[in-house]
């Protein structure tokens, strides 16, 4: 997998891919004659199956880009598909009238901690496909490649989901930190593939910074990447005049900011230029809308589209910024009657310099010092992605202040100034300008248009009619299929300004080129930001329309409550959530109240901003209960509520349980911590201030140096002394003492292992988690396809389950390979291993570990000398009686038969040996009586 070559031919279009034979088999085309199968299980199967050929797993990357690319294509840029995504992902057998409870099924499948994805999201089934394939552990683990697929999927489906998820934030961050140490260590041997690749991964995970509020470490993000890049920029301050009425020069805030002088030509592009300039000249305009990556090294990693019809990347990659004009959106101008379009600096002067630096003239290095800020050369679009994502990083922590405003937008300005060399870069300057520019009363109206003309672009671009059905039995089912009702309309959407002309607008290759370093908004998520600053202005009826056509409920209530209309907010919501029959819920509890069957994908949402309107906190209660004690937010609701009330130890115990489902959430723990102040809990409030930090430190330096047995050890010692009623990270755990034991094993032996922390694992999984009755395999209920990992049952349920869940299966792999080999004369720790044995019922091989521990207490030195000693060989022997009796009579595991045939013959004569040996010493003690009743009672 790290090895780009030999890239996989499938095609070069989207629609190519789909329908190649690999795909296809995936998929189940193939099945004809077999037993129909449920969907999702099926599909999950056969990749499993498929991924034993490892040369087949870069052509599965391929698939899962493509899948992943063709749905941000019809949801994020544009144009739509020019083929129905329905026809190429279910097989004939299941587009039948069961098609919609398909969709809706994905649908569910894509929910993580009860939250939900948009339900009317248009071509769910392609991202569904491209989540599969690309989150898939063998592929992610393999290498580079599908590690890179797994962290770009996931931000997208952090995209998807209506709340942020501590489960994909974890596992985004995990991804990036092992890619950055991969990626970084391949800049030391050099070359501008191993640099492309890394100043890309620095923009996607300062992208995921962003969105997760990691603001200053994005800005590290982004500062690597710049010197990576030697792209030079700095804030700095330019004399100039900002209003048509001004007198006298002032200083204004300006980025000034230069590329460097060319592209570095990448590897593949020189092996592939001649290829792709000759398809260029051929293609079709289809085919340019999804064409084949760039190069095979870029594909294996990115698989972007190729710009066909675009000069070829031999000469794409040293050309200038500004050696062809750029294709543009639309940039609404200003049209104040007191502030310029832009600022008018200060023209030079032989002996008056422009730039004037407030804290240093001479910190601008040389290229910049000599620009003019009115006249700056283009930016190669990675370097304007710089800028964007530096502005947002700044933003972010408080766009309403005036201050941060004036910060942040000359990084904008500077990439819109001269337009920017790519399409999809400029309009996200649009986006940003505009979200700088909604805060402030002369530029509102600017902000607000350029947003609506943002959305309409995004509209009209995206939303086309569906391609003729293939055959008119499959044609039925475009009446059933409702979630791509609003993906596809025969009407041509209006827009606030003249569509562009083919002609006029970018390439599907060039929209996608950039994808994930932008990370640009989804379609009814940039219309639901209009219609959120619909609202800050006073246009609620306008917001509340787009609200109500995107089917967004939840929004729509919150709006009606905000222009006081809460009794209609909340009857939309009952009607929506529960059954007519149910009684009043604001009376009733959650035991009585009947939600609807079935209920809306996002229901604890729903029901939480239920709570929020009527001030009921049986409907967090609820909201809890809905979502199967996932939904975090429910708790966080129910102790805000109870803080309100001074019920603080209801609500430090509604904290807690929201810790459980998200530890990482700093908010929650903040509110844990006052709490814990109101109550006089000195040591739980620092506890709780202190916790997350110090537990993410560690795993930060446990993965930039992941040989340290010291770090993982103290991982380890933190992650465990998280209380259960905090959210104990039990998989953690598991992993800081793998590597403990993997580390110091070889050396130290068993005395590696933290048998404390172990026997809490222990007991925590024996407890908490059922073993399997039977298995696939060999009874053992461990060997679990990546596709299941996420199969479980509930915590504490008796009911045996047909698979170990993920931490259960984690701890046994952990005993099996690690802590069973190295324990040989630990007592406590091979107690351990045999409660296990029989929490696995092993009868067998948990009566052998009792006879090991019982020889090992036997036969230490002293061990009749002393009394301690005697007291020991008295309990070991003791135990080793009662396991006796109660496993010799049992079914021996695998070979069948019983445990020990003359397990009283073996017990009397481990009771006779110890007897003898102690007699001379001991025989009046009550011990030595205790052993004399023993043997009585197995020869009576």
């Amino acid at each position: 997998m790290q090895h780009l070559f030999p890239y996989p031919k499938m095609g070069h279009s989207f629609l190519e891919i789909l329908h190649d034979p690999l795909t296809r088999k995936l998929l189940g085309f193939e099945a004809t004659k077999a037993e129909k199968v449920p969907f999702i299980r099926g599909v999950s199967s056969r990749l499993t199956f498929l991924l034993h050929d490892e040369s087949k797993h870069l052509s599965f990357l391929k698939i899962g880009y493509t899948a992943l690319e063709a749905f941000l294509q019809a949801n994020c840029t544009g144009p739509p598909l020019p083929f129905d995504s329905e026809e190429a992902i279910f097989p004939v057998a299941y587009r039948d009238e069961h098609l919609p409870e398909l969709k809706q099924e994905l649908l569910r499948s894509l929910a993580v901690d009860g939250s939900a994805v948009y339900p009317l999201t248009p071509h769910l089934e392609l991202f569904w496909l491209a989540k599969l394939i690309l989150s898939n552990a063998t592929l992610a683990e393999a290498g580079f490649n599908g590690r890179r697929g797994r962290f770009r999927v996931t931000m997208w489906h952090q995209k998807l989901l209506n709340e942020k998820s501590d489960k994909l934030q974890d596992s985004i961050y995990t991804d990036a930190d092992v890619l950055h140490h991969q990626l970084s260590s391949r800049l030391v041997f050099g070359g501008a593939t191993a640099e492309h690749h890394f100043i890309e991964f620095l923009l996607e995970r300062a992208q995921a910074r962003i969105y997760y509020g990691d603001d200053e470490k994005a800005r590290q993000d982004l500062a690597l990447a710049s010197k990576t890049r030697h792209f030079q920029f700095a804030l700095t301050g330019a004399l100039g005049k900002r209003t048509k009425y001004q007198n006298r020069d002032l200083s204004q805030l300006v980025v000034l900011a230069k590329s460097r002088d060319y592209e570095p030509e990448l590897y593949g592009s020189r092996k592939n230029s001649r290829t792709e300039a000759s398809r260029s000249r051929v293609g079709s305009r289809d085919d340019s809308a999804i064409a084949t990556p760039h190069t095979p090294s870029r594909a294996a990693i990115d698989h972007s589209p190729v710009r066909v019809g675009l000069p070829s990347p031999t000469l794409e990659h040293h050309l200038s910024p500004l050696a062809a004009a750029p294709l543009q959106p639309e940039n609404v101008p200003l049209n104040d009657d007191t502030l310029l379009e832009n600022i008018k600096f200060k023209t030079d002067t032989p002996h008056e310099p422009q730039t004037t630096n407030p804290v240093d003239t001479e910190s601008l290095p040389p290229p910049l010092a000599d620009l003019s800020p009115d006249n700056q050369p283009l930016l190669f679009p990675m370097d304007s992605i710089i800028l964007l994502e530096m502005a947002s990083s700044i933003q972010n922590t408080s766009p309403s202040d005036g201050l941060t405003r004036e910060e942040t937008l000359p990084y904008a300005e500077r990439v819109l100034q001269g337009g920017s060399s790519n399409w999809q870069v400029y309009t996200q300057a649009l986006l940003v300008r505009s979200r700088i520019e909604g805060y402030k009363s002369r530029t509102a109206q600017r902000g607000l248009l350029q947003l609506q003309a943002c959305v309409d672009q995004l509209i009209a671009e995206t939303t086309g009619t569906k391609p003729d059905r293939a055959n008119d039995d499959t044609a039925a089912t475009d009446s059933t299929a409702t979630t791509d009702s609003t993906a596809a309309t025969d009407s041509t959407p209006s827009t606030f300004l003249p569509k562009a002309e083919a002609s006029e607008s970018a390439s599907v290759a060039e929209r996608l080129q950039y994808i994930y370093q932008l990370s640009p908004p989804l379609r009814w998520e940039l219309e639901a930001e209009l219609a959120q600053r619909w609202t800050e202005m006073g246009g609620l009826k306008t917001a509340l329309e787009i609200y109500k056509r995107l089917e967004m409920h939840a929004e729509v209530a919150l709006c009606l409550a905000a222009t006081k209309r809460e009794a209609e907010a909340k009857k939309l919501l009952v009607d929506l959530l529960f059954d007519p029959s149910s009684p009043d819920s604001l009376t009733a509890d959650t035991t009585t109240v009947k939600l609807k069957t079935p209920a809306p994908p996002d229901t604890p949402r729903l029901l939480c901003i239920l709570g929020d309107i009527t001030s009921a906190p049986v409907y967090y209660q609820l909201a809890w209960t809905a979502s199967g004690k996932k939904y975090g937010r429910a708790q966080r609701s129910l102790g805000r509520y109870f803080v309100k009330q001074r019920k603080f130890e209801d609500a430090r115990a509604a904290y807690k349980l929201a810790l459980e489902r998200g530890r990482l959430d700093r908010a929650t723990w903040f509110a844990l911590g006052c709490v814990q102040l109101e109550l006089s809990d000195w040591k739980g409030g620092a506890e709780s201030f202190k916790r997350r930090a110090a537990l993410r430190a560690l795993r930060r330096a446990a993965t930039l140096k992941h040989d340290d047995p010291r770090i993982w050890d103290n991982y380890l010692t933190v992650a465990a002394s998280i209380p259960p009623s905090q959210g104990t990270p039990w998989s953690e755990i598991i992993q800081a003492m793998s590597k403990v034991v993997e580390i110091r094993g070889s050396k130290e032996g068993e005395s590696c292992i933290d048998v404390k922390i172990l026997g809490v694992l222990v007991e925590y999984v024996t407890q908490e988690f059922s073993y399997p009755t039977t298995s696939p395999d060999d009874g053992d209920g461990e060997v679990v396809d990546a596709a299941d990992e996420q199969v479980a049952f509930a915590p504490g349920s008796s009911k045996p389950a047909t698979k170990l869940p993920y931490i259960a299966r984690a701890l046994v792999a952990l005993v099996d390979k690690q802590i069973a080999p190295l324990a040989t004369s630990s007592v406590p720790l091979i107690h351990l291993l045999a409660r296990i044995a029989a929490w696995r019922r092993r009868p067998a091989e948990g009566m052998a570990l009792y006879e090991k521990a019982w020889r090992v207490v036997t036969s230490k030195p002293g061990a009749y000398d002393s009394e301690a000693g005697w007291k020991d060989v008295v309990a070991g022997t003791e135990l080793l009686v009662a396991k006796y009796q109660e496993l010799g009579e049992l079914e021996r595991e695998r070979t069948g038969g019983k445990v020990e045939a003359n397990w009283r013959f073996k017990a009397r004569t481990a009771l006779r040996g110890v007897m003898g040996r102690g007699k001379e010493t001991w025989e009046d003690t009550a011990e030595y009586w205790r052993l004399k009743e023993a043997m009585e009672g197995l020869n009576s």
